[in-house]
């Protein structure tokens, strides 16, 4: 029982780049595309701050793997940009002409906010790390 807890404790602390790489697409175009700003530099700085965001709260909240994060969440990009191409297509009757272009579009948009985003996050759990350790009591010495 103890192996089953490890590892869905293990695994649970990977989902949030695989969800983020797949949604961001999905939430940018869903927030931006009724103020007809979808395709604007706002709509972009929104997606490199949530890059950013899944980034740093990954490895904040216990990821130990910076690259394994940065590697799921643009290997999980392709399949939320074909989700915002059908919700975009089908709810907004929107046309993608830059379609298979749109498969290189987002990880160049989303590779330095996501190496930002771990970085930040690496040294905000390292810090974490330092106050626990400095507020536990040196072990007594044995005599």
């Amino acid at each position: 029982m103890e192996f089953i807890n490890n590892t869905s404790e293990y695994e649970s602390k990977y989902i949030l780049p695989c969800i983020g790489g797949t949604l961001i697409p999905v939430i940018t175009t869903a927030i931006f595309r009724p103020f007809d700003l979808a395709e604007s530099l706002i709509s972009i700085i929104f997606l490199m701050l949530l890059f950013i965001l899944i980034g740093f709260v990954s490895i904040a909240r216990g990821a130990t793997s910076k690259k394994r994060v940065f590697f799921l969440t643009l290997v999980f990009l392709p399949a939320g940009v074909i989700i915002n191409i059908f919700v975009d297509s089908y709810i907004w009757d929107s046309d993608h002409n830059l379609f298979p272009i749109e498969f290189i579009i987002y990880p160049v948009i989303a590779f330095i906010p996501l190496l930002l985003g771990v970085y930040l996050g690496g040294i905000f759990s390292s810090n974490k790390a330092l106050v626990r350790d400095a507020g536990e009591k040196p072990p007594a010495p044995h005599s």
